[in-house]
């Protein structure tokens, strides 16, 4: 509940009567400030005025001096001009009369205004007096209930500063049962009549406003005040021609009526009519430079716009005028989320909620930044608050749907998304989000004609054309995906997320350099962003610019040291760089900020494969799979790793696991024919790998180990004509001409066996198993001295490889 901020004008000979007055209000929870200090210099002489304009609430303490006090003359004159440029009836001026006052001694300026008196101007006693003007503010002390003034003549009136003084609270439920009462009371009062309408609009009960508003035009027809206030429930009840159509009638009537330029700019920047709205804002702003709504809603305009270090300014200015003003602290709290400080949105979203518990706004927003925090459960329950005071939300149910996407609750996600399109049919938001949800279901045509369906009503939708960009790029439509983010940055080249985007695809065409440019350009608009800065160590991990990667990576760290993704893809760089020890303690670190990462038990096992520390790499594995059962990797990965430590049951139980599973997993079915051929099943290795070859047929490598296993069962044609098949395949493949010139050598076919080395030895001078072979066909076709120099030449490679 907001604290009412009133001022206190006085005369020091009644300082001890203020003194108490002042006590009480303070200790009701009011925040006050008054006149202790004698105006010796302009400058304070305008701080002072400042305060008064600022405070919707001033009480002045009469007394004969007090009346004799031209200071205290021109602070009611402060109060009472500032009191009429709102004849919505959103300030108070109350006088308690202190001392027995001369009536012809009043200044005609507080004439319109109530006074507490017993009669006469006859002073109440101070105990009395302080509480008529606690009931009358709808203050009480700390246990005491609410005191109710005794009814009079003028009844109609003390409902209606009730009512202003709830509105200043921000307790629209009790301010609606007020303005009920005097609409009974006084059924021709237009102000009690605008009060419901003005309640009730803040209820979220806006048909029922509508009826109320035009209640007070049957009354009187030309009100500026009720025209504002149907003009706002017209729009609320998405009747926008008509509303703005209420909002020309207003202004034709009061041009001067800060109230209704704001709600003017109000419906204009929902039309997206940004510069037409500011320059309503801007009226009403001259009018009432203390207005601080006006200034709360043009921050929110630079808000849109992103203009997010100028939108904040406007906000700060708001909350200096008014620090009750829920709707600024809510725009506050947008500003500092996107901005990256969540935490200090999330207290302002909190702050909101204090003074306005039914803010639909403040709840949405909330449960927006708890979402975006991941912290699902809470949001959760934010959003359906929200929804819970206004089914019709629209926000809310979008939000609701990306909390429910978070839980990968996908359909009740798509079902909050279906509700806000039943609501809003023509909102290019809410399509761009139906797309996305229908993407997490795999819905993929559905979701690319949402995404089209967005850019149809809404071309210059940025959002919906990086969706649809990354929709396209998830298909391997690349090109198509490129247009997409083109067309977004033609829109805004200021979109970080649409160059990281774009940066992403360039680096799956390998195109690296353009990529590059990408990742530098989101990276100047958004520095801060550790996803640009590991999507550009992707890119330079891509393009084996291995140390340049590791920069990257070490940036994100230095901002994030327990970023996950950093930790596991230093780690890669580091092993490609072949620096494994360091690429070790990079895993360890992944693991100590997620134990449960398969990622970085998966990558430390791989890195002790390669380090030859098969035993350890198992016992990774094995973590791996006590984790994930079902994670297919870590079961190959382990088979192989025990096959290196030629515990071959185990390892073809591994991959038989897997083939259990998947049975075309391609490399499990390769795994488990090579450990057959190491652990001389040559019979088992040649039906698994029959297996394999059926479903990739094209693989060299598994036709020459096939030949392989033919020549190692003695079944030499067969071999020979694996070893063609794979040269048919690859003409410039080494080993099989090797494997075909052992398979000749053993069937005594020397010179064909010949004529296979020296085509391997042309390929791949290198190879000192061919020259071993060659020095062995050399032997056989009795050229002893080729044969010995083969043999060396065997040997010196052999030394070196």
């Amino acid at each position: 509940m907001a604290s009412l901020h009133i001022f206190v004008s006085h005369h020091r000979t009644d300082d001890t009567f203020c003194a108490a007055l002042v006590e009480a209000l303070q200790k009701a929870g009011a925040d006050i400030s008054y006149d202790r200090d004698s105006l010796e210099t302009a400058e304070a002489r305008t701080l002072l005025e400042q305060t008064i304009r600022r405070r919707p609430v001033f009480v002045v303490v009469l007394s004969p001096d007090a009346l004799a006090s031209a200071r205290i003359r021109e602070e009611c004159e402060w109060a009472s001009s500032q009191y009429m440029l709102h004849p919505e009836r959103s300030r108070i001026v109350l006088q308690v009369v202190a001392r027995a006052v001369d009536e012809e001694r009043v200044w005609p300026t507080l004439s319109a205004f109530g006074r507490l008196e017993e009669s006469h101007n006859t002073p109440l006693s101070p105990e009395a007096a302080i509480r008529h003007a606690l009931s009358r503010l709808e203050l009480s002390l700390p246990g005491e209930g609410h005191t109710t003034l005794p009814a009079d003549s003028s009844r109609l009136e003390h409902l209606l500063a009730r009512g202003t003084a709830l509105r200043l609270q921000y307790r629209f439920q009790e301010a609606q049962s007020i303005y009920e009462t005097a609409t009974k009371l006084a059924p021709e009062s237009v102000s009690a009549w605008n009060g419901k309408a003005w309640a009730l609009l803040n209820c979220n009960q806006f048909a029922e406003s509508l009826l109320a508003s035009e209640e007070s035009l049957r009354r009187e027809t030309q009100d500026a005040v009720a025209c504002t206030y149907k003009s706002a429930a017209l729009d609320s009840l998405k009747r926008t021609d008509e509303a703005l159509a209420c909002a020309e009638q207003a202004l034709s009537i009061d041009p001067n009526l800060a109230l209704a330029w704001n709600n003017k700019g109000v419906i204009l920047n929902e039309l997206q009519r940004t510069g037409e709205a500011l320059a309503c804002y801007g009226r009403a702003a001259a009018i009432d430079p203390n207005y601080a709504i006006v200034w709360s809603n043009q921050g929110w305009v630079l808000i849109a716009r992103r203009q997010y270090e100028e939108a904040l300014v406007y906000i700060e200015r708001a909350l200096a005028i008014d620090p009750n003003l829920a709707l600024a602290w809510n725009n506050k709290g947008i500003i500092l989320e996107n901005t990256q400080r969540a935490d200090e949105a999330l207290a302002c979203y909190d702050h909101a909620l204090a003074l306005d518990p039914v803010s639909v706004f403040a709840w949405t927003n909330k449960g927006f930044n708890l979402n975006t925090e991941k912290r699902y459960e809470e949001a959760l329950a934010c959003v359906e608050q929200a929804l819970a005071l206004d089914p019709t939300y629209i926000f809310a149910w979008s939000c609701k749907g990306a909390v429910l996407d978070g839980m990968q609750r996908y359909e009740e996600a798509l079902a909050c998304v279906e509700q806000a399109l039943a609501l809003d049919s023509k909102s290019a938001a809410i399509w761009n989000s139906k797309g996305a949800a229908l993407d997490r279901l795999r819905r993929t045509e559905e979701a690319l004609a949402c995404y089209d369906q967005a850019l149809a009503l809404d071309p210059n939708f940025v959002f919906a054309w990086n969706n649809k960009g990354l929709h396209l790029g998830n298909v391997q439509r690349y090109e198509a995906a490129l247009r997409c983010f083109d067309q977004a940055l033609a829109i805004d080249a200021k979109m970080a997320i649409s160059w990281r985007y774009k940066g992403n695809i360039l680096n799956k065409l390998e195109r690296y350099e353009a990529a590059l440019r990408c990742f530098d350009e989101a990276i100047a608009l958004d520095p801060n962003d550790l996803r640009v800065w590991n999507d550009k160590g992707d890119a330079l991990n891509s393009s084996q610019q291995y140390e340049e990667a590791l920069v990257c990576y070490d940036r994100v760290l230095a901002l994030d040291p327990n970023n996950l993704y950093a930790w596991n893809h230093k780690g890669d760089t580091l092993k490609a760089l072949e620096r494994y020890e360091e690429a070790l303690a990079s895993y360890d670190h992944a693991l100590a900020s997620d134990p449960q990462s398969i990622y970085a038990w998966n990558s430390k096992g791989d890195v002790l494969y390669t380090l030859q520390r098969y035993k350890e790499a198992v016992r990774y594995y094995d973590q791996v799979i006590a984790l994930v059962p079902i994670n297919m990797y870590a079961w190959n990965a382990k088979g192989n790793a025990l096959e290196r430590l030629r515990r071959y049951d185990e390892a073809l139980a591994c991959f038989n696991h897997v083939l259990d599973s998947e049975p075309n997993h391609l490399y499990a079915l390769f795994s488990k024919a090579r450990t057959y051929f190491i652990a001389h099943q040559y019979e088992n290795a040649l039906a698994a790998y029959d297996e394999y070859l059926i479903l990739e047929p094209t693989d060299t490598a598994a036709w020459i180990n096939k030949a392989d296993s033919h020549r190692r069962l003695e079944q030499y044609e067969e071999a020979l004509i694996c070893y063609d098949h794979a040269l048919r395949i690859n003409p410039h493949y080494a080993p099989a001409y090797v494997g075909k010139g052992i398979t000749l050598n053993d069937t005594k076919r020397y010179n064909e066996a010949l004529t296979c080395f020296d085509q391997a030895l042309a390929i791949d001078p290198l190879s000192y198993v061919a020259w071993y072979n060659k020095g062995t066909a050399l032997k056989n076709l009795g050229k002893r001295k080729e044969s010995s120099d083969a043999y060396e030449r065997a040997k010196e490679l052999e030394a070196i490889s």
